[in-house]
């Protein structure tokens, strides 16, 4: 889910997963210029599939809504379910994330 600073869902962000480091320590990377074939985007809920990714996984994904720059976000897929939340939070801060 991507979210608002006050926990809304955002829809018609674009989601761009740009790395991961799995449970053993192994990096794995997207080159942002090849990327365009999984670009993700949000829906009315907020929700993006990104079925890269494994419970544990350190995920880094791209995020850019309507208007704004792209930002990275840092986060750990959730070892307890399905979803993992980003909180797109004011561009003038750094991106924060929960799972």
């Amino acid at each position: 889910y991507v979210v608002d600073d006050r926990g809304d869902p955002l829809a018609g962000v674009e989601v761009v997963p740009a790395g991961r480091l799995d449970i053993d320590g192994r990096e794995h990377a997207v080159y942002f210029d090849s990327a365009r074939s999984i670009i993700g985007r949000t829906g009315e809920d907020g929700l993006v599939s990104m079925p890269f990714f494994q419970s544990g996984d350190r995920a880094t994904f791209l995020l850019k809504a309507d208007g704004d720059d792209w930002r990275r976000y840092d986060v750990t897929v959730s070892d307890t379910g399905s979803f993992t939340t980003i909180r797109m939070i004011d561009a003038s801060t750094e991106g924060e994330n929960e799972s």
